[in-house]
């Protein structure tokens, strides 16, 4: 009996230590991970060409990293014969015929994460906001695997709640008041760039994660864990952040108790406070690489864009900077917006877009105070009016026209808001704000997208009395320099049914910004804002409507 019981507790200690050693190995469940290289080619074929032809430049270090992962030699591609000038499928045939001599192919296949990600640099993703979807109204996180010498390659997991076949209506009632079924999947870089910064025009930042505080190996962990489970999404509770809050709490431990809704920014500002140095980098946005270059140009240098972007006649400049700004306008139209002009095979063909990939990974740098006034998602404000004293909460309060910064577009998009007003000794509710959306986008001759506004919510009418508030509009925005100009015409719902039309200017400066705003030409207002710094800003408002007097009052903005 003794023998018997010695036995078998030698075979429960062997057998645990087995589970322990071998689990993680035997028992953890393979992601799929697709490169996506065949993809990455085609739609980068001009710029890839240029640098395999100099031999310099990060996708020519990715494809020599992709032939290394399959046993192939790299040194092949450097003794392609490329002919200076070569179309884009040509391209992409010649690459294929030298890969095809290889052992093995670039293909799809499964890995365990700890091996995919192993020996390389975890970034935090910040896609910055749209107003294009429901699901990105608050932005986008995703997790980056970083590897610098197979840079477009790199694996980035990415929480999403698929939506194909969902009307709008029904992304936001399933995905805001209940429960979407969410997936957990790894893709590489060149598809994150391709569909946020390209496809939807949204900048990337890159946060880079110190070893020192988050731990790669318990990131890892936790990324594990999820895939053995069956993931839901909701917009605001359980949304990309809220695991990536979890996941990067787990490696640090560093984090305070979650709070009920979790943004891309909540989260960013969350990891800023544990970085000490240079330890990020920004790619922008198609959109806003466009604008830039083209504000940039003199009077005479924009005539000339337009016109080798309307009219396939007009003769092709020589001037670099009119012709890669004339590339990026094409490139807006078909990549962002879906419409290639006429002239979009012509301008690629004559000067390519060896812009579009990368010499060297971006430099790190410092987090500025400036950078920050994004990442602070609520607000308190309190107003000092003549009579009374306001005071207003905002659980979401994202403003460009309060920001330092210089934005293209002026966004603006606010929800639970409460409006507390203290007259004559007695305090009352004066609104409650369920969601207000504005978009502004100047349009010129590359951007058509429409401008337009949305509001829901409660306001205490002229009798004093509260009543629901439904109102949307659709316009037209234009921008001479940094000042925007939209109209804004509009149907409303509040005791009786209106059409007013809003329109107004703004002008953003470091310094000072200023916006004047008006409702049917009777109501007009002009406020002057300063953002002292990341945390504190304050304004000076004249409002006034027609037949009556103007109304002075001062307000005092915290963001956190």
């Amino acid at each position: 009996m003794r023998q018997t019981y010695h036995n078998r507790k030698v075979f429960l200690i062997f057998l645990s230590t087995a589970c322990l050693v071998f689990s993680s190995n035997v028992f953890a469940k393979t992601v799929s991970f697709d490169p996506s290289f065949s993809e990455f080619i085609l739609k980068n074929a001009s710029p890839l060409h240029t640098q395999l032809k100099n031999k310099t430049g990060l996708g020519y270090e990715s494809l020599k990293n992709q032939f290394n992962s399959i046993d192939c030699n790299p040194n092949k591609l450097d003794s392609l014969d490329l002919a200076d000038k070569i179309e884009d499928y040509q391209f992409y045939i010649t690459l294929n015929t030298v890969l095809a001599k290889c052992k093995s192919s670039i293909s799809v296949k499964e890995y365990e994460l700890q091996h995919l990600l192993k020996n390389k640099d975890p970034y935090l993703i910040i896609a910055g906001e749209s107003l294009n979807s429901p699901m990105s109204y608050f932005g986008h996180s995703l997790i980056l695997f970083l590897d610098k010498k197979d840079f477009y390659f790199s694996p980035v997991i990415s929480v999403l709640a698929p939506t194909e076949g969902l009307s709008t209506f029904e992304q936001i009632s399933k995905g805001g008041f209940s429960f979407i079924h969410a997936e957990l999947n790894v893709i590489p870089l060149h598809q994150v760039i391709d569909f946020y910064n390209d496809q939807e025009s949204r900048n990337l930042k890159f946060i880079k994660l110190p070893k020192s505080i988050f731990k790669r190996n318990r990131l890892i962990d936790y990324f594990n864990h999820q895939l053995e489970k069956d993931l839901s999404y909701n917009f605001f509770t359980k949304n990309c952040s809220t695991y990536l809050y979890d996941a990067l709490n787990y490696a640090c431990d560093c984090f305070n108790n979650a709070p009920s809704i979790i943004t891309p920014v909540l989260l960013e500002r969350k990891v800023q406070k544990h970085l000490t140095k240079a330890s990020q980098f920004e790619m922008n946005s198609l959109f806003n690489t466009f604008n830039k270059g083209y504000q940039a140009l003199n009077s005479n240098q924009k005539k000339s864009v337009k016109n080798m972007f309307i009219d396939t006649r007009k003769k092709f400049f020589h001037d670099k900077n009119v012709s890669n700004v004339a590339v990026l306008a094409s490139r807006l139209t078909f990549e962002s917006y879906h419409n290639p002009n006429q002239a979009y095979s012509e301008l690629l063909t004559a000067y390519g877009k060896d812009n579009s990939l990368l010499s060297n990974v971006p430099i790190l740098e410092f987090t500025s105070d400036e950078d920050l006034d994004s990442t602070s998602i609520s607000s308190v404000k309190m107003t000092l009016k003549e009579e009374s004293i306001n005071l207003k909460l905002s659980v979401v309060d994202f403003d460009h026209f309060q920001q330092r910064s210089y934005n293209f577009i002026s966004s603006k998009l606010s929800a639970g808001t409460v409006e507390l007003t203290q007259k004559k000794g007695s305090t009352s509710l004066n609104a409650l704000e369920f969601l207000n959306i504005q978009a502004v986008t100047p349009l010129n001759f590359v951007t058509k997208k429409p401008s337009w506004r949305l509001k829901l919510g409660v306001e205490r009418n002229g009798f004093n009395k509260l009543k629901g508030l439904i109102s949307a509009g659709v316009g037209a925005a234009s921008s001479i320099s940094k000042l925007k100009m939209y109209v804004l015409p509009s149907i409303e719902l509040r005791s009786r049914l209106t059409f007013p039309v809003y329109s107004g200017i703004q002008m953003n400066t470091d310094q000072l910004s200023i916006k004047y705003e008006m409702k049917n030409l009777k109501e007009q207002s002009i406020t002057f804002l300063r953002r002292e710094n990341s945390n504190f800003g304050y304004e000076y408002n004249v409002s006034k409507q027609k037949n009556k007097k103007a109304l002075h009052s001062l307000t005092l903005s915290y963001y956190f």
